[in-house]
């Protein structure tokens, strides 16, 4: 069957080591944080931020809203950085994400702040690649993982401007500022014979 055909040519793919990985929202359900609690969803972390002294009522539901709200004051601004790091860093991998990790892809990005992905790709050692580093100076011997959006962990690493895609604000930027970041995307798609996307790695949420 066709089917057939395109599946068993997506896993010789994989196999060979020429295929790209991106994971995004929705990828790191069944992690949990250094606490042990499961790792929020976007709607989970929007109605976190929203509990936080000080937020104003109709400033949005939106997560860059929110951000944007953030920023403009130091004490929530501090607030948000905390919770950021205490929420997205230091995450626990279930087996499937290590599953997902362990395969032989040519390179991996993701746009989530958390580094789940990263964990679990902590036997291979991976190359880091994030808003804040020279994406140019790449080593080959090394499975890269790009952080599209930015890196919580760099917060806690006392990173001044780690990059995050927080806010409409930081939207509007991140092309100009990432350029180096999306050069190595496009280099890598395409160089890749197949771009796979995990969204979902489980079902109920």
């Amino acid at each position: 069957m066709i089917e057939d055909d395109i599946l068993q040519e997506a896993i010789n793919d994989i196999c060979s080591g020429s295929a790209v990985c991106f994971v995004g929202a929705g990828y790191s359900w069944g992690a949990t944080d250094a606490s042990g609690a499961s790792i929020p969803s976007v709607s989970d972390l929007c109605s976190e931020i929203c509990k936080f002294p000080g937020m104003e009522d109709g400033v949005g539901a939106q997560l860059t809203d929110l951000a944007e709200f953030c920023q403009d004051d130091p004490t929530l601004k501090q607030r948000l950085i905390t919770h950021l790091i205490k929420r997205l860093t230091h995450c626990s991998p279930s087996p499937a994400h290590k599953l997902v990790m362990g395969m032989p892809w040519r390179a991996v990005f993701t746009t989530n702040f958390d580094d789940v992905a990263e964990r679990a790709l902590a036997p291979l050692n991976p190359l880091v690649v994030t808003p804040v580093s020279d994406a140019r100076n790449l080593r080959a011997n090394r499975k890269p993982l790009y952080y599209l959006h930015g890196r919580a962990l760099d917060l806690l690493e006392g990173v001044n401007d780690p990059g995050l895609v927080l806010s409409e604000t930081n939207y509007l930027e991140i092309r100009q500022k990432n350029k180096n970041l999306y050069a190595a995307l496009e280099n890598e798609v395409h160089s890749a014979s197949r771009i796979f996307f995990y969204r979902l790695l489980a079902t109920g949420r």
